[in-house]
């Protein structure tokens, strides 16, 4: 199989990983979360202000403990994650091209899935800034309904709403944008390693509906990165892009751009790739792809968009 049919497959399982990650990250957090809840039903007797002492009490004491979890189970499968990429990706190198080929050292397979940075923060700062986050909430939704005198029934639910729930989606999307980040720095780390067989890489982007702005953008570009030069994924949340590398001729060749692809859409699919107002300045050529993000590549908004006109 040529490297880049590899590539592809391989993201077809990453998808699998990620998917499981997720589950297993929603389970983590979600056990301690009902406990919590349930807490309040076994208080129900008590006064509200008791009962939300003894639950507060209760959170404090569990909520460090999930989240310490949290970060040896995400660390732990995204470790396994990381040493199967690495053996994956050298094994299709060396068929692909012949040629022997490097494999990472244990500590560049550490440093992939703990030091790598996804917004600006290693795994272990993610999951302390989301612990943060649900005690904060969880202090804050406790009082509020201390001060309407809800029931305890109404504080469970206050609490799933606006601390449990979020605090489950933000465990769920760390877990799946860990394992994105570590199969591509294991790749790239793996293909920079055999500077002999490549010296470049590309981006894939899955171009669909659900494809983002900003990965849009770079499929517009369309472009080749020296290694160390270029930027890697993931770009946001649930990014589904990852990287290939240049191996020979063909694969630096001309490939069906970002908005070439979005040209061939209909328009209920653009308005959902661009959004509805994105997509009329878009149609009207009033602004091109490139101008829809900006050079840190973050997504300019409308307001931004109109004054640029």
């Amino acid at each position: 199989m040529h490297l880049v049919g590899q590539v592809i497959k391989n993201a077809v399982e990453l998808k699998r990983v990620e998917n499981g990650l997720s589950r297993s990250a929603r389970r983590t957090v979600g056990g301690v979360f009902d406990s919590i809840s349930d807490h309040f039903k076994a208080n129900s007797d008590r006064s509200q202000r008791q009962a939300a002492r003894s639950a507060l009490a209760e959170a404090r004491r569990e909520i460090p403990k999930v989240y310490d979890e949290l970060f040896k189970r995400i660390g732990v499968e995204a470790l396994a994650l990381a040493n199967r990429q690495s053996s994956v990706m050298a094994q299709a190198l060396s068929k692909d091209t012949g040629d022997p080929v490097t494999i990472l050292s244990r500590q560049a397979i550490l440093a992939s899935v703990f030091w790598v940075e996804t917004d600006g923060r290693t795994l272990e700062q993610h999951v302390q800034r989301q612990r943060a986050a649900v005690e904060r909430a969880v202090q804050a939704q406790v009082a509020i309904s201390v001060s309407r005198g809800e029931s305890m029934v109404e504080t469970r639910e206050r609490l799933e709403k606006f601390a449990f729930g979020p605090a489950r989606r933000r465990a769920q999307a760390l877990a799946a944008t860990t394992a994105n980040a570590t199969a591509n720095e294991v790749q790239l780390k793996t293909f920079q390693e055999n500077p002999s067989i490549t010296d470049e890489y590309r981006l894939l982007v899955t171009l669909d509906k659900k494809t983002s702005i900003i990965c849009l953008s770079y499929a517009g570009e369309d472009r080749a990165y020296k290694y160390g030069r270029g930027p890697v994924p993931p770009f946001h949340c649930h990014c589904r892009t990852i990287i290939y590398p240049v191996t020979e001729p063909a694969d630096r060749a001309k490939r069906p751009d970002g908005e070439a692809w979005l040209r061939s859409q209909n328009e209920n699919v653009q308005d959902e790739v661009l959004g509805k107002r994105r997509a009329g300045m878009w149609r009207r050529g009033e602004i091109g792809l490139a101008e829809l993000v900006s050079g840190d590549k973050t997504v300019v908004t409308v307001k931004e968009l109109g004054r640029k006109r």
